[in-house]
């Protein structure tokens, strides 16, 4: 037995094949998903995988638009060069990197094609996950969201940091599983399958976007 196999055996017998409900209240949440990661002057800058991953973000965001289901973005921002609203994340952990959240860093502004329109929510946070710190929960019980779609940077950080949260404040997500990105094939594989076996459904951006056509509200 290959060591894939017994993976997906020993998960599979542990966990089961239990399937969150996709609801009728979808929202759509990009994370992170700044110019900082496809830029090759950034530390934040993998080759590839960054971009492909922009091309799923952008159209699962039109198709949202489209069908006029709530797009919501996130992303850092620290406030000083110090970084003292980063806390020790910022000070000791990850200088280099985060600094590139800080206020005023044009590599903090949104990646081409990922920008926020004018009358769409941005969320900022200076931690992985979207909800920590943030009134992302507030928003969404506004928007009377059931399910929140998931995409961004990095899988195995502020993705699944976010997507951990979601389930713990009652909404169920779903991850696009090529609209996220990181620095590294497996890195990003085995996360998006931790969260798909743990607390999440990892789906293809097909079939999402079939969800999400199908659970589109009404036009008058």
């Amino acid at each position: 037995m290959s060591s894939y196999e017994d993976l997906a055996e020993n998960y599979g017998h542990c966990y089961g094949k239990n399937e969150l409900p996709f609801g009728k209240r979808p929202v759509l949440l990009v994370i992170d998903a700044v110019a900082g990661y496809l830029h090759p002057d950034c530390p934040l800058y993998a080759p590839v995988r960054f971009e492909e991953a922009r091309k799923s973000i952008v159209r699962t965001i039109e198709a949202c638009r489209e069908l006029r289901i709530p797009v919501v973005f996130s992303s850092v921002c620290y406030s000083t060069k110090t970084g003292n609203n980063g806390g020790n994340w910022y000070k000791y952990k990850l200088p280099k990197v985060l600094n590139t959240y800080d206020e005023g860093n044009p590599f903090r502004e949104f990646a081409e094609g990922c920008e926020p329109r004018s009358d769409e929510i941005v969320v900022i946070k200076q931690y992985s996950s979207s909800f920590f710190g943030t009134c992302l929960p507030s928003i969404l019980t506004g928007l009377g969201c059931d399910t929140l779609v998931c995409c961004g940077y990095s899988t195995s950080g502020c993705v699944r940091a976010t997507v951990l949260d979601a389930m713990q404040h009652g909404f169920n997500p779903y991850v696009v599983r090529e609209a996220c990105g990181d620095r590294h094939a497996v890195v990003n594989d085995n996360s998006l399958f931790d969260m798909q076996q743990k607390f999440s459904e990892v789906r293809s951006e097909a079939e999402v976007m079939a969800m999400l056509k199908a659970n589109a509200p009404k036009k008058e």
